[in-house]
């Protein structure tokens, strides 16, 4: 989706307004829109092009957070927070993906980084916070209002905790709102010009309802984010709990706050998705850099100077990993739907799915005994090796089988060659977004069973992409044309009467 309006920008010229098949997007600021379009300019319509900005940006956002961590810990533990930060499954899969939650991490990583580089060095530099308003202002352009609200709330309670309120008088702040807007208001004044209805949407219905609204687009229950987190932070996520105590144990020793400083970071951003009505995985990602430093902090602690209760504490965390096989073994013999589900929508097998699950688990057994035996470094490796293992296994494996199931890509490239030029691409029921990408064509959303009759009814050749599981529940008799997993391709003629 994302990827096509990206598209839509390059090929119509309109830098300002986002677009969708033919119509007004303005579900997103177009800051990443613009990454991925000036990629596409450079390097052409192509997937790579496409997933380049985030690569970029996750990469940035691993060295911003180790430089943060050499500032707050030292350089051992930043460079193991940067390993855990690249290897943890959330942040891996949405360095990949098209999407603007990876534009918001990094700017309020960035941002708040700087800040409190500025706030350690006692606001001798004020070059620390000038740029730091920049990023925020960035991160507004990535994301809307709360791109700069939340980090200022995390600011504000920081210094409420350690009793410097006045520490606020020597921050800029008139200079740092006159940064962020000239960062983020060109844009926001430039649609809202072109668009008298984007404001309103935007900033109204879309931020502030979606956070309101007791009828959400995607309602959760408040603890969504509490599993989220513990699948998302994998190969990581059992030695949160350990990085957890040993921040209590230590707390009179955070003599500049860093710790401090991390902790409301993650907890204001998760406390404050969780009690939205709105919430999707992704929105949390902002917190995953200051978890990974306080689990990398707790590695090196490990490797530096080891105590008997420190090790305890490490390796109590490889349990539940341990124990997973037993887990898994219980699900399948309680879950046998979801595994045939996982056989229909996906083209996955239990054995093929499995695969890189085992590797994952016997890296972690192997990473145990690693630290077992007081090879620390070793043992750390070996947790982000396995996750490594895992992620080779699954691309290997996994994701060309899913393709045939999931991708639209070769049912978009059939119909576009079927179709006259011009001519929209009509699916039912949904629109399959890539289709935007992989063709010029528009597409055409057919809502219900009377505009698919009206459609097939036609003396001209027609066709429809449409679910299989759809086509067999409404007992169809429209000839199937062409099959690639779940969707078909239907017309209204046989070939053979073409």
């Amino acid at each position: 989706m994302h990827a096509g309006t990206s598209k839509d920008m390059v090929l119509s010229g309109d830098w300002i307004t986002p677009t969708l098949n033919g119509e007004t997007f303005f579900d997103k600021p177009a800051f990443h829109n613009w990454l991925v379009a000036l990629a596409f300019v450079v390097l052409g319509f192509t997937e790579f092009a496409a997933r380049l900005p985030n690569a970029l940006l996750g990469l940035g956002c691993v060295l911003v957070t180790y430089l943060l961590g050499r500032r707050l810990y030292g350089p051992g533990a930043a460079l193991l927070g940067a390993v855990v930060l690249a290897t943890t499954a959330e942040f891996f899969v949405l360095s990949r993906t098209i999407m603007h939650d990876m534009s918001l991490a990094f700017f309020v990583t960035l941002g708040l980084a700087l800040w409190f580089v500025g706030y350690s060095r006692n606001a001798t530099e004020r070059r620390w916070f000038l740029l730091s308003y920049a990023a925020f202002g960035g991160a507004m352009l990535a994301k809307g209002p709360i791109g700069v609200l939340l980090p200022g709330a995390v600011v504000f309670l920081f210094l409420l905790a350690r009793r410097e309120l006045r520490f606020l008088g020597r921050m800029s702040l008139g200079w740092g709102i006159l940064i962020g807007l000239l960062v983020a208001a060109p844009w926001y004044l430039a649609i809202s010009l072109r668009n008298p209805d984007f404001a309103r949407y935007f900033f109204i219905e879309l931020n502030f309802g979606s956070f309101l609204s007791q009828d959400p687009h995607h309602p959760e229950p408040f603890h969504y984010y509490l599993p989220v987190l513990l699948v998302g932070f994998i190969p990581w996520s059992f030695f949160l709990p350990a990085a957890l105590v040993r921040v209590w144990q230590r707390k009179g020793e955070d003599m500049h706050g860093g710790t401090v400083f991390l902790l409301l970071w993650a907890g204001l951003y998760l406390a404050f998705f969780s009690a939205a009505e709105s919430k999707l995985a992704t929105y949390i990602l902002p917190i995953f850099p200051p978890l990974t430093l306080l689990v990398g902090r707790l590695w090196d602690e490990l490797a530096t100077t080891p105590t008997s209760t420190l090790r305890k504490a490490v390796l109590w965390s490889f349990t539940p990993f341990l124990a997973l096989p037993a887990g898994v073994i219980l699900w399948v013999q309680t879950h046998p739907l979801p595994l045939t589900e996982l056989a229909d929508r996906y083209g996955v097998a239990l054995e093929k799915a499995a695969s890189p699950l085992v590797a994952l688990i016997i890296g972690l057994a192997l990473a145990f005994a690693l630290v077992l035996t007081r090879r620390t470094r070793a043992g750390f490796a070996g947790v982000a090796l396995s996750f490594a293992t895992f992620i080779a296994l699954f691309f290997a494996f996994i994701v060309p089988v899913m393709n045939l199931h999931q991708s639209s890509r070769e049912m978009t490239l059939e119909m576009d060659q079927l179709l006259p030029a011009g001519e929209p691409m009509p699916h039912y029921s949904s629109i399959r977004d890539s289709a935007l990408f992989y063709t010029n064509r528009p597409l055409q959303l057919i809502r219900n069973h009377k505009e698919l009759d009206d459609l097939l009814s036609t003396d001209a050749q027609a066709y429809c992409v449409i679910s299989a599981s759809r086509y067999h529940e409404m007992k169809l008799q429209a000839p199937i044309v062409y099959e690639r997993g779940d969707d078909l391709l239907i017309s209204n003629r046989r070939a053979e009467e073409e």
